[in-house]
């Protein structure tokens, strides 16, 4: 990193004149080379440029108010560079900070058998950054891959600000989110109404009566063949015997047993008589 950074002399009146007409310093590339000297802030350009970058980010250091960072990324194709100098440049192509990196900075290339993406950063004390707007161009902002987003149970989408991130909702994960019980009288779904931009609050209930999930499901039933068999009857249905797609067990048809013999007549109170045929 480097051991120094000074403005240049065209750097310094820049910096005078948007303080005195309240203009923004614009301030667009990073340029690094490998000429190796002691810069004294005359130069107009870097002695030996090997590359240059659009800035992508800018801030203020904390606890130096008068200091200002410059950020842009190597990407891991670039290079072989070996870094001794740099240069910021701003909109109208002048050098208003030089830089001077000792030890120098070494890039590789993949091919070298390193695969190394660098965040080239150059601190620029100004006289007085409380009143001076530096200004860098958005598009070319980035987040640094090692900020993350992640998601924790019922979510999914989430991972490093490399890129834009989209965060979905998990299904298998929605007992979580719910509660494994639900009261249908008592708990209440919160649900997002997009046409009213506000959330709604429905219960279990309600929102079955509202997708008419009951008459679904007995549409779906009187579809199927007759003698299907959907689950096993209840003793009142067992007794009714009017139902054919539930199944009778045991104790339903022993309690159709015991109320056939309670319809007979008591023998006590029957007359029964035997007659041959005539």
């Amino acid at each position: 990193m480097p051991t120094y950074s000074i403005l240049t002399t065209r750097g310094k009146n820049k910096e005078a004149q948007a303080l005195a007409t309240g203009t923004a310093l614009v301030v667009t590339h990073l340029a690094f080379g490998n000429g190796d000297y002691a810069p004294t802030g005359g130069e107009t350009s870097l002695q030996s440029e090997v590359v240059r970058k659009p800035v992508q980010a800018s801030g203020t250091v904390n606890g130096a108010p008068n200091t200002a960072f410059f950020d842009c990324l190597l990407e891991a194709e670039d290079g072989p560079y070996t870094i001794r100098e740099g240069g910021l440049f701003d909109q109208d192509g002048d050098l208003i900070a030089i830089i001077k990196y000792d030890p120098p900075v070494n890039k590789p290339v993949p091919a070298s058998g390193q695969t190394v993406e660098a965040l080239m950063r150059a601190h620029v004390v100004f006289s007085d950054l409380a009143n001076l707007v530096i200004r860098i161009n958005a598009i070319n902002a980035f987040v640094a891959a090692e900020r993350r987003v992640d998601t924790g149970t019922g979510l999914k989408g989430g991972g490093d600000l490399s890129q834009d991130r989209t965060h979905e909702l998990d299904v298998p994960g929605l007992p979580s989110i719910t509660g494994a019980n639900v009261d249908l009288a008592a708990d209440l779904l919160i649900l997002h109404d997009t046409s009213a931009a506000a959330p709604r609050k429905l219960t279990p209930a309600a929102l079955s009566a509202a997708l008419q999930i009951d008459e679904r499901i007995a549409d779906a039933i009187s579809a199927l063949p007759d003698d299907t068999v959907l689950e096993f009857a209840t003793l009142p249905e067992h007794s009714a015997g009017e139902i054919a797609t539930k199944a009778a067990h045991p104790a339903g048809v022993k309690q159709m047993i015991a109320a056939a013999l309670a319809a007979l007549p008591d023998p006590g109170d029957a007359l029964y008589r035997f007659e041959t045929l005539a």
